[in-house]
């Protein structure tokens, strides 16, 4: 049961990392997309 719980756990953490990491892939898409109308 344990094992189990520590699995549902990490899995849940892997998810919101994921989450996190797409979110953070879209900000920086935007503050490019952003920087480069400023330079034209």
């Amino acid at each position: 049961m344990e094992d189990n719980q520590a699995d549902t756990c990490n899995d849940n953490y892997i998810e919101l990392v994921n989450k996190f990491m797409q979110q953070m892939e879209c900000y920086i898409e935007n503050i490019v997309a952003q920087a480069c109308d400023l330079y034209k």
